[in-house]
């Protein structure tokens, strides 16, 4: 498919369109972008970056700044203040550091979107050793790789772990039975232990987060190798599990 057919399918879809230039502007380091900016960061034709831009001035999602560029708008500061007290996690922090007090490393929250196939790390309590690894919040990442995210794709449904597998063929030196009973493992036991997988010299621990019989979130800790040996590991799932289990009881206890 080239670019052409690539703006097309985006104009026969003007939310998607105008989601998508809401995320470029949110994460631009500047607080306003030109079209002509915008229109290479969404690679895009400044022409159909400006009716999306028009579009989203009409609801108060985007505005011009006083030189002519665009930011966002007010209405949307507006909705995303109220959205952030309605996030299914907002209230887990004390749980991450916990268990961060309680492991000495890193507790990391990831939340899984079935749509993308993709999973980003939504909140972190820091370990406090000179030598850690600091996650990136909100930003998306592959679901093949890692032990948050391998351990939601083990109780996800078949199909949905050959489309990721599918995705991820590329950066996957696995094969597909091998992935497969890698997943069946972790899903067997309840929790995930990662060394060098998603980074060199990291290694990681997590356990799925149950919201009804669904799991779509898991709870981590990561480490540095030289302070992993495998007597914690015991240890380390012992923690996430048990943390995880109080998370998706408030969830639950959330659900109407």
């Amino acid at each position: 498919m080239d670019s052409a057919d690539n703006e097309t399918r985006r104009e026969r879809n003007p939310i998607a369109a105008v989601a998508r230039l809401i995320g470029v502007l949110a994460q631009s380091e500047a607080n306003a972008l030109g079209v002509r900016k915008l229109a290479r960061l969404l690679d895009a034709a400044p022409s159909s970056v400006q009716r999306t831009l028009e579009r989203a001035y009409e609801t108060g999602l985007a505005a011009p700044d006083a030189n002519g560029q665009w930011q966002l708008g007010w209405e949307l500061h507006r909705i995303a203040t109220h959205a952030r007290s309605k996030m299914p996690y907002a209230s887990v922090q004390p749980i991450l550091d916990q268990l961060s007090r309680d492991s000495g490393e890193t507790a990391v929250l990831s939340v899984y979107d079935p749509r993308a196939g993709e999973r980003m790390y939504v909140a972190a309590a820091p370990s406090h050793h000179s030598i850690r690894f600091v996650p990136q919040l909100l930003q998306w990442m592959p679901m093949n790789v890692g032990a948050t995210a391998l351990v939601i794709l083990a109780n996800r449904p078949a199909s949905e772990q050959r489309r990721i597998f599918d995705m991820t063929a590329k950066t996957n030196s696995d094969s597909w039975k091998t992935f497969q009973q890698r997943l069946d493992t972790v899903r067997d036991t309840g929790a995930a232990i990662t060394v060098d997988d998603v980074e060199l010299g990291a290694a990681g621990a997590a356990a799925p987060i149950y919201s009804g019989n669904e799991v779509s979130s898991s709870l981590g800790i990561i480490l540095a190798v030289q302070r992993f040996k495998p007597e914690v590991a015991n240890q380390l799932t012992e923690w996430v599990k048990a943390a995880a289990e109080q998370i998706g009881q408030g969830l639950r206890h959330r659900e109407p």
